[in-house]
């Protein structure tokens, strides 16, 4: 397929067009992350750095300046300079794997300040989903649909993904309530490029271009699991895509969670989840306190009438990691937790010892924890706010400490899917 549909592409051979990093000089908006890091010894001034920001149209604008609009190339090589070069920015968030190579080199500390690291996240998240867009409006301006924009379209839906993910772990509650992060606008982004992804995926089916869509199943996927709570949206979105991306195994995955979830079977939902890729877990991540207040509330009804319930084996069962989630949950549901004593045990001294002041050496006493259930119905009442964003953070550290961290970088996942891809295991 043609790159510009409208046959008028951009001549902009920047990032940024002149004019607007001069006016953006002028007027003091060049942003720190259009200027070479401090402990960079990079000779590239803000002509080479800046990146082109996101404007609306401006009501009864005129013909468009096509040396303001940058074409697919230049489109292309900004989206490899966002997430190759800005995201894994030292400290904001994005910068796992470099955090842990320069704390095994120089003994520097793995983690910045957790208020520092918010702030710097939601600076470097604001710069880059501003930049995106532009490239994105770029895009739909010329009209170019060919493969290049099904690649920046899918770079682009994953940064929002993993920027979900991240925010969920690292921003408190009160930063999520007042508005320095929105997720829904950080998902109003992602679904408007996986709507123009499906646009595409359509019209290269028609073409018979399959190279084109060879990762088609991915994001329907995503776009199923962002769905998830909809019926109606995820019904209206499988009848337009075609019948083998319908069959593959990640598009069949994300429709087992959606009718898991959609008919309440929590074990079959949490099974799953725990076989999903990360990004797949992060779309779906904010629906884990109603997945775990509705299997509370069944095992409350099944197991009311039993003295007591480990809780070991209730995080086991509802995949929350351990013991101290668990509490959390239950304290967030008003149940009761006990501490029982087990048997007290010890061990024969060493033989050698030269301390004779007892034939045994006794070990700490062990101790395990409990749930007790209601006889009672559980009241259907929502937890709070606090609670939820506290269980949703912990889960979101498990999904970055046990698959990106150590393995991936970021900018590996969101430029070519590492870590969000699979043995298509169903």
């Amino acid at each position: 397929m043609s790159g510009g549909g409208s046959g008028a592409l951009g001549t902009c051979a920047r990032m940024c067009p002149r004019a607007e990093v001069l006016e953006r000089r002028r007027t003091g908006e060049i942003s720190r992350f259009e200027r070479p890091p401090p402990s960079s010894a990079s000779k590239d001034d803000d002509f080479s750095l800046a990146v082109k920001k996101y404007r609306r149209a401006a009501a009864g604008q005129g013909e468009l300046n096509r040396s303001e609009l940058r074409p697919p190339k230049v489109l292309l090589e900004t989206l490899q300079h966002l997430f190759a070069r800005v995201l894994p920015w030292r400290g904001c968030g994005f910068d796992w794997l470099g955090a842990e190579v320069r704390a095994a080199s120089d003994g520097e500390a793995a983690h910045v300040a957790p208020e520092r690291e918010q702030t710097d996240f939601l600076a470097l998240y604001h710069f880059v989903s501003d930049r995106v867009r532009s490239v994105r409006k770029d895009l739909t301006v010329q009209r170019i649909e060919d493969a290049s924009a099904i690649e920046m379209l899918e770079k682009s839906a994953r940064f929002h993904i993993l920027a979900g993910l991240r925010a969920s772990q690292l921003l408190s509650p009160t930063q999520r309530r007042e508005g320095d992060w929105s997720e829904t606008l950080n998902e109003q982004q992602l679904a408007s490029a996986l709507a123009q992804l499906h646009e595409l995926y359509r019209k290269h089916a028609v073409a018979a271009d399959s190279s084109a869509r060879a990762s088609a199943g991915e994001f329907v996927a995503y776009d199923i699991l962002l769905h998830i709570d909809d019926p109606r949206a995820v019904s209206f979105m499988l009848v337009k895509v075609p019948g083998d991306v319908r069959r593959s195994a990640r598009v069949k995955r994300a429709l087992a969670l959606f009718v898991a979830l959609q008919t309440q079977d929590f074990g079959g939902f949490l099974r799953r989840f725990a076989r999903a890729t990360a990004l797949e877990k992060s779309l779906v991540l904010k629906h884990l306190p109603a997945v775990w207040r509705t299997a509370v509330q069944a095992m409350n009804k099944a197991f009311g009438k039993l003295d007591k319930f480990p809780l070991e084996e209730l995080a086991e069962w509802l995949r929350l990691g351990d013991a101290d989630a668990a509490r959390a949950l239950c304290r967030a549901m008003e149940l009761h937790i006990e501490t029982a004593p087990l048997a007290t045990t010890s061990v024969s001294a060493p033989p050698d010892s030269r301390e004779h002041v007892a034939d045994t050496l006794p070990l700490a006493p062990v101790a395990a924890a409990f749930v007790r259930f209601k006889v009672a119905p559980l009241r259907a009442a929502d937890m709070d706010d606090t609670a939820k964003q506290q269980l949703l953070a912990a889960a979101a550290q498990r999904i970055h400490r046990d698959e990106l961290v150590g393995r991936v970088a970021a900018c590996d996942v969101v430029l070519s899917g590492a870590g969000a891809a699979d043995s298509d295991s169903e």
